[in-house]
């Protein structure tokens, strides 16, 4: 199981948090990404969590930078937008790395 799956893992966010500790705190102490420590702690300490307003500003600040990248970054032959492979075969909409070299 992964470690970010596993019951204690939450559990011990949870108690992290009670204590007062940062997300980023979290994270380093569990060795989980700051979006699990932040969703296993959401409700434990309201008042250290974002605002919807707060929450609002930085989806949308995120979908301007990615809309002004792909506005400026061709697509691939494969039609995904930063792939630099000329002869890609992987399917249309299909995740993968721009920056690998097989295809």
């Amino acid at each position: 199981m992964p470690r970010a799956l596993a019951p204690e893992t939450r559990e011990g966010a949870r108690k992290l948090r009670q204590q007062g500790k940062s997300l980023k705190e979290i994270e380093l102490a569990l060795g989980i990404s700051y979006g699990s420590a932040r969703r296993f702690t959401k409700g434990v300490c309201p008042e250290k969590e974002r605002s919807p307003e707060v929450g609002a500003k930085i989806a949308e600040t995120k979908a301007a930078t990615h809309n002004e990248w792909k506005r400026t970054a061709r697509p691939g032959a494969c039609g995904t937008y930063g792939c630099k492979r000329p002869n890609c075969t992987i399917d249309p909409g299909k995740c993968h790395s721009p920056l690998s070299s097989s295809g």
